[in-house]
């Protein structure tokens, strides 16, 4: 990595849900409060329509919570590498694109790291996923792009990259027993990565992990709640509802596209328009039940979209975590009265084939490998997605002679990336990489 001698370089782990920097020092790795003693961030943002001012984190959660004027986003990650970054809105007075919100997020990390430390950090060792798009090298070489524009544009004049689950791998080894075959499953809030890497033999100085294989794809936690809130949530605003063609005598179903991007974190914000607003009051026009898509408009109208998807990603949490089978549901944001039960079995049926899709995935590390199931002796789980009942079921039927261990769930990466910042060496050795760490 070119940095100048003794130039510390800052470890950052941009995630879709949360965020963290670290550093490695005195041969320790030094976690650094961006909120006061917590050793994530939530990536967030608030633009308040008051006072012009931005809000970033936990205080952009709670500026939403509470009602303030303005305008929440969320999920910036997922934004990269996709036309919507060069899509400009009016924010706090200001034309901005999604280059200029990351950056301002990056330029805030920065800022937040530089306080607390007192140092000046040039140089930045940022974790990216495997894959940003799930089989598409030019929109992931594009997010990569953009990503480190970004970065450049935060003030920093460095940055390198380097795959997360490598990275959680380097923090978890010690969990893995010598010359065993272990499997990091990172299931984060939008992309699912996986690396197979073995523990060196040697107890000497240095520890030694062999990378063998790693693999992802764009499917993570915001997926399962874009799943709950169209099977659940969504019908009570209109999704699957019948208008009528409005020059034809005959109904048809009405369509996704609204329901689809008010169950998407990223796409919310891009609703509340005089646009949308449009195309819904059409839809209650053609409706013969026009309630359900009268709450649709007026989350459109006061844009309580992401109360919504924080109401949907909190029921997602809660049916992992029940034990009576269903889970009660109240929804008074959409309407007065209004509720829902959702069973398990039927959250486990809405989700099914995402968790399909994510043991193929894995199954495709291994091939890339040319490993076997039953070679695997540890699985370190890291990522909230991984905590999912049906996800870990699913870890258990494929790796029936495997232990599962809980790695640190939104640190792993970010420790990873500290280790790697001043000790990595990287050696071609055979089909993988060899990180060598002191």
């Amino acid at each position: 990595m070119p940095v100048q001698e003794k130039a510390p370089i800052l470890a950052v782990d941009f995630g879709t849900s949360n965020s963290a920097a670290a550093m490695l020092a005195d041969g320790k790795i030094t976690r650094l409060p961006l909120e006061p003693d917590r050793d994530t961030i939530p990536t967030s943002v608030f633009f308040n329509a008051d006072d012009n001012s931005t809000y970033y984190g936990t205080a952009a959660n709670i500026a939403l919570s509470e009602g303030e004027p303005g305008r929440y986003m969320r999920s910036l990650k997922s934004l990269l590498g996709s036309p919507i970054m060069s899509e400009s809105r009016l924010l706090n007075g200001r034309r901005m694109d999604g280059f200029d919100i990351i950056c301002d997020y990056l330029t805030t990390i920065k800022a937040r790291a530089e306080d607390c430390t007192g140092l000046s950090f040039s140089h930045a060792l940022a974790g990216r996923p495997v894959h940003f798009h799930t089989r598409d090298q030019v929109k992931d070489a594009q997010a990569e792009a953009d990503l480190k524009q970004c970065f450049l544009r935060a003030g920093f004049e460095h940055v390198d990259f380097m795959a997360e689950p490598e990275a959680a791998a380097l923090s978890e080894q010690d969990k893995l027993h010598r010359n065993s075959l272990g499997l990091v499953v990172d299931i984060g809030g939008g992309t699912s990565d996986f690396t197979l890497f073995r523990k060196g033999k040697e107890a000497t100085e240095y520890r030694l992990i062999d990378i063998l294989a790693s693999h992802g794809l764009r499917l993570g936690g915001t997926d399962f709640d874009r799943q709950t809130s169209l099977n659940f949530f969504m019908p009570h605003l209109g999704h699957k509802s019948k208008i009528r063609r409005a020059m034809a005598d005959e109904t048809v179903t009405a369509p996704i596209s609204i329901f689809a991007d008010l169950s998407t974190w990223e796409k919310i914000p891009f609703l509340y328009n005089a646009k949308t607003l449009r195309e819904v009051r059409e839809l209650i026009y053609l409706a013969p039940k026009k309630r359900p898509f009268e709450r649709l408009k007026n989350v459109i109208e006061f844009e309580s979209g992401h109360e919504l998807a924080m109401l949907t990603e909190a029921t997602k949490i809660a049916l992992n975590t029940t034990d009576q089978g269903y889970q009660h549901v109240d929804l008074s944001l959409l309407d007065s009265g209004l509720t829902t039960d959702i069973t398990v079995d039927e959250f486990d049926a809405a989700i099914m084939k995402s968790s399909d899709i994510l043991r193929r995935e894995i199954e495709e590390t291994l091939a890339k490998a040319h490993c076997a199931a039953e070679d695997v002796s540890q699985i370190i789980e890291v990522g909230g997605g991984g905590k999912m009942k049906l996800v870990r079921q699913s870890l258990k039927d494929l790796f029936p002679n495997a232990e599962i261990l809980s790695g640190a769930t939104f640190t792993a990466v970010v420790d990873g990336l500290a280790m790697a910042t001043e000790t990595r060496r990287q050696v071609q050795a055979g089909s993988g990489n060899t990180f060598v760490v002191n």
